[in-house]
C-alpha cells in the first residue's frame, strides 16, 4: 500500500467516524482543513455525503447535519433553502439584511446575513450540481461573520471545487 493511499484511507476512516453524528465529535478530532483560512485559527475539515467544509477548532457536532461553536450553530442540507426558523423573513426593514453573490470553489454562491432582534441569521445556497444550502444562527455579528467564513470553505459533492478538500 502506498503512503498516499494509506493517508487517504486514514482520512476517510477518521472523517467518517467524526462526522457520522456521534455526540462526542469535535473539530479537534478531524483532519486539518486543506483550503486557505485565517492562519491564526486551527481549522478542521468536516465531510458529509452532501458537502465538505471547515470549522474552527473547538466546534462540536450536534448531530448528522449540525455543528455548534463560537456563539452560534450551522446546519446544511439539499433542496431549496427552508423558509422558517433560522431564516430571515421575506420583508425586513432596510439595512437589516445583506445578500450578495460570490464565486466559491469555481461555483456562484448566494450568501446572506440578517439581523432579527438580537439574533443574526446567515445562509449560503449553491445551485449546481444540485441545490445545497447551509444556514446558521449567531448571537453576535462577529459570530455571524465567522459563519460566512465557514460557508466560504464549503464544497458541495460533485461541484467543480470539491477537489480542494482532498
Amino acid at each position: 500500500m502506498t503512503l498516499r493511499r494509506w493517508i487517504v484511507c486514514t482520512l476517510i476512516l477518521t472523517t467518517g467516524c467524526a462526522t457520522s453524528g456521534s455526540s462526542g465529535a469535535t473539530a479537534n478530532t478531524l483532519p486539518p482543513c486543506q483550503v486557505e483560512v485565517d492562519e491564526s485559527r486551527d481549522w478542521r475539515q468536516v465531510t458529509s455525503d452532501v458537502v465538505s467544509f471547515c470549522v474552527p477548532a473547538g466546534w462540536t457536532s450536534l448531530g448528522r447535519n449540525e455543528w455548534l461553536g463560537r456563539g452560534g450553530s450551522i446546519r446544511w442540507g439539499t433542496g431549496p433553502q427552508p423558509r422558517g426558523v433560522g431564516t430571515p423573513p421575506n420583508q425586513l426593514p432596510s439595512g437589516q439584511e445583506r445578500r450578495f453573490t460570490e464565486v466559491i470553489g469555481g461555483v456562484s454562491v448566494d450568501l446572506w446575513i440578517s439581523r432579527v432582534e438580537s439574533r443574526f441569521h446567515t445562509g449560503a445556497e449553491w445551485r449546481t450540481p444540485r441545490e445545497v444550502h447551509m444556514n446558521g444562527t449567531a448571537s453576535s455579528r462577529a459570530a455571524a461573520e465567522l459563519q460566512l467564513d465557514i460557508f466560504r470553505t464549503a464544497r458541495p459533492r460533485g461541484s467543480p471545487g470539491a477537489d480542494l478538500h482532498r
